[in-house]
């Protein structure tokens, strides 16, 4: 019984881990960059070209050695795929030669794509570790200008200008003067990509626990299998509820700790989640 207790107590732990929260960084150039693709293998100069400048890179682990054992690097994602980049002894990237880079801690990932509504209105500032500075020598953008969110930091939101290949600091209270863009071609992009993400935050509870279960059952504990999560996808949103809801019982402490983790993590990309019994909703959210 006490290793049980032990054991759900590091489960939840690690599920509080995975918050809703990350660690970004900015790259001018990201050529610059030593960067490995899902594979190890180094991704070539030709395709790091086509990052626009001061592309981000939210950081998923910080520090982990390679399978070559002494080659350190961050595991990262471009907001759409992942990749590695190599460390230096400062567990900073490593670059090829100098180039501005900034970091930002604590973001929250935001994954919506909006129109300005009024000119005048939303002031965009060139990328700088100071975006409150960035806004002050900004200038606005003219009704129409479509933004593409990637993440909140502090008052501020990073946003991709796709017209104009470029990156922008905007200030959250802007917020209200842009339009949610329901239709067209960037929005069904949008729900895939959060979709893929939705599909690995929950196949990683899923494997917690299995772990757990079969720790358990190595101790001759328990002979239940593991409860699973599954995803259902319906029209406007989607569906998380357990397989086998009764498998749950001995895992109450963490299923509690699910549903109130995926509720922050999806409202953090702006989508509503309501529970219903021992079922989570998710759908279309207010703006925030």
């Amino acid at each position: 019984m006490k290793g049980y207790i032990c054991l759900t107590l590091l489960l939840c732990a690690g599920l509080m881990a995975g918050n809703r929260s990350a660690d970004v960084f900015v790259v001018k150039d990201a050529k610059a960059l030593q960067l490995y693709d899902k594979y190890q293998q180094p991704v070539p100069l030709n395709r790091l070209a086509l990052y626009p400048a001061f592309s981000p890179w939210r950081i998923t682990e910080a520090d982990v050695v390679r399978a070559d054992g002494f080659t350190r690097v961050s595991r990262v994602s471009d907001f759409r795929q992942d990749f590695s980049v190599a460390l230096n002894d400062s567990g900073r990237p490593r670059l090829r030669y100098p180039t501005p880079l900034f970091y930002f801690k604590n973001c929250l990932p935001r994954a919506d794509t909006l129109t300005v509504g009024a000119s005048g209105r939303v002031r965009a500032g060139a990328i700088t570790a100071n975006p409150r500075r960035a806004l002050i020598e900004g200038d606005y953008l003219p009704a129409g200008t479509v933004l593409e969110l990637l993440f909140r930091y502090k008052g501020y939101l990073y946003a991709y200008l796709p017209g104009q290949r470029r990156y922008v600091w905007i200030a959250r209270a802007a917020r209200r003067h842009l339009t949610k863009t329901v239709n067209g071609d960037t929005a069904p992009g949008q729900m895939v990509f959060f979709e893929r993400e939705l599909n690995k935050r929950i196949g990683w509870y899923n494997r917690k626990y299995r772990l757990l279960a079969e720790y358990l059952q190595s101790k001759n504990r328990s002979t239940r299998p593991a409860p699973q999560w599954k995803l259902s996808h319906e029209a406007g949103g989607w569906t998380i509820a357990l397989e086998k809801p009764h498998l749950a019982v001995p895992f109450r402490e963490t299923v509690e700790l699910f549903f109130k983790e995926m509720t922050a993590w999806a409202e953090s990309y702006n989508y509503q989640a309501r529970r219903r019994g021992e079922t989570l909703v998710i759908g279309e959210g207010a703006d925030d």
